[in-house]
């Protein structure tokens, strides 16, 4: 048989599902493009396509456009596509654990601004300066996030308490999606007149690269799906080995 991969989406968790089989021995490595670029799809500790069957979940994918993934390894080249772009509410969401997660907004304002590293000396009795020459940094910014409650609004902004970088995406403006650390969260009613205002969660922000830590995750394992599995700690240990094997779930 030969070497199969198939993503499919999985709109409750903003996520996609990876299935590959067939894989022959050695290393490969899988590739996610879409609007916001291509990135290697982040994997669960020690987890890597080296060969057999291999399912993955990938959290990080546009919600706008089409989605690719390649896997690239001593089978040469293999892909599969799908798309998010049933979504229609921004998701914010920590990278490495996704179960950290909220989608309850729309982004209805957005700045960015991108300024230059590049270093200006001006020299005594001269007209022009002398330039070392650097990159565009990141952006920096600030964005909105209109929610119907101020329950939601309180959640978002409890998402950002770690201080942890958070990736927004947003299906409307492709390619706008940023990895960033939020320097400011403020809460405000959109009509404060109103008997049940709206309400947005405004961020400053400041883009960062992605983390390069693994998922140490999934978006559908919480403190809930732990009792359920293992409700006493003799049983928590039986299945769990470590508190990594307990954070990142079955």
């Amino acid at each position: 048989m030969s070497t199969t991969l198939t993503a499919e989406a999985l709109p409750g968790v903003a996520g996609v599902l990876l299935t590959l089989t067939e894989a022959p021995a050695g290393d490969a490595t899988i590739t996610r493009t879409d609007v916001n670029g291509s990135r290697p799809v982040r994997l669960l500790p020690d987890q890597a396509p080296i060969g057999g069957s291999l399912t993955v979940r990938d959290y990080e994918a546009a919600l706008a456009g089409l989605v690719t993934y390649t896997l690239e390894g001593s089978a040469g080249l293999v892909t599969a596509t799908t798309r998010l772009d049933v979504l229609d509410r921004a998701v914010v969401s920590v990278p490495v654990r996704p179960a950290q997660r909220n989608d309850s907004g729309t982004v209805t304002d957005w700045n960015e601004v991108s300024e230059s590293s590049s270093i200006t000396h001006w020299v005594l009795e001269r007209e022009d300066p002398v330039v070392i020459p650097g990159p565009l940094r990141l952006r920096t910014g600030a964005g909105v996030l209109r929610v119907d409650t101020y329950a939601q609004a309180v959640s978002l902004r409890s998402l950002l308490k770690a201080g942890d970088v958070v990736l927004l995406r947003q299906p409307t403006f492709p390619g706008m999606d940023a990895y960033a650390t939020v320097e400011r969260a403020e809460v405000v009613p959109v009509d404060a007149g109103a008997d049940l205002p709206d309400w947005e969660v405004r961020l400053n922000y400041q883009e960062v690269a992605a983390p390069s830590a693994p998922l140490l995750g999934a978006a559908d394992w919480t403190l809930g799906d732990v009792a359920e599995s293992a409700p006493t700690l003799r049983d928590l240990a039986l299945a769990f080995a470590t508190l990594r094997d307990l954070a990142v779930g079955p």
